[in-house]
């Protein structure tokens, strides 16, 4: 939630409402990157939000504080020694990667069921079980500790496709030298590198283990073989992949809507 110009009271109690009304939200930004100035009044109301969100297991992330000592002091002052501290970030893109920490940290319970079956995969779901076995005698398994990177932006000649059976990733694209920005999370169940299938020869994100892992592997090359035999297989494979990523590219694009509001 983008604020601007100076903040009075009466405007920060709108914020509140809007953050305290949907019981849904449970972790939200406040850019403050265009307000000059927040008045104490605005900075209770701001901080109370907080109070509040926490109370039901959230949390109020203020972005672009540290170009601003006076706003970042009134807020300080207006949590009075509130423990934990007011969570102030330099920029959005960090508030955001610290607030999808959280939420994916509080869902990695939930995601820890591991998914070993070919058909549970979005991509295989609904494929005979003849193709199903003929695909499975193509992969390998492999595994990783957390911190590893299964794949590296830029990386050539790696026709992988990966399908994770157990544990956490990020894909992460880079914004900049040494700089890196999560666009996704990913759980068991998923698959990833599948756009080696179209043809694309190049790694255009990092795929990093947040937790211990163990995957499947699908080269293309044996795709294309198995294919010689059943042509009507990769054809069938290449519709639910462009399917898939039809999806990734609407969510993609309501995030960035979200996020331009």
């Amino acid at each position: 939630m983008a604020l601007q110009d100076d903040i009075a009271h009466h405007g920060t109690k709108r914020v509140s409402r809007r953050l305290l009304k949907d019981a849904q939200i449970t972790h939200a930004v406040l850019d403050l990157r265009r307000v000059a100035l927040i008045s104490a009044p605005a900075a209770r109301t701001l901080v109370g939000s907080t109070r509040l969100l926490r109370e039901r297991g959230g949390e109020v992330c203020f972005a672009h504080t540290h170009d601003n000592a006076q706003m970042a002091e009134v807020l300080h002052r207006a949590a009075d020694g509130q423990r934990p501290e007011l969570r102030l970030f330099p920029d959005t893109d960090r508030a955001l990667e610290w607030c999808e920490n959280q939420i994916l940290g509080a869902s990695r319970v939930a995601s820890a069921t591991a998914c070993t079956r070919l058909e549970d995969f979005e991509l295989f779901s609904g494929l005979d079980r003849p193709d199903l076995q003929a695909l499975e005698r193509l992969m390998s398994e492999a595994s990783h500790p957390a911190g590893s990177t299964l794949l590296k932006s830029g990386a050539t000649d790696d026709d992988r496709v990966f399908l994770l059976t157990e544990g956490m990733v990020s894909v992460l694209v880079e914004t900049g030298p040494g700089h890196t920005q999560r666009v996704a999370s990913l759980g068991p169940g998923m698959t990833f590198g599948e756009m080696t299938l179209l043809g694309q020869s190049t790694r255009t994100a990092t795929v990093r283990a947040d937790t211990a892992v163990k995957y499947r592997i699908l080269k293309g090359a044996d795709l294309d073989t198995l294919a010689r035999q059943r042509p009507q297989l990769k054809i069938t494979l290449l519709v639910k992949l462009a399917s898939l990523l039809a999806n990734k590219l609407k969510r993609a694009n309501d995030l960035v809507a979200a996020l331009a509001r």
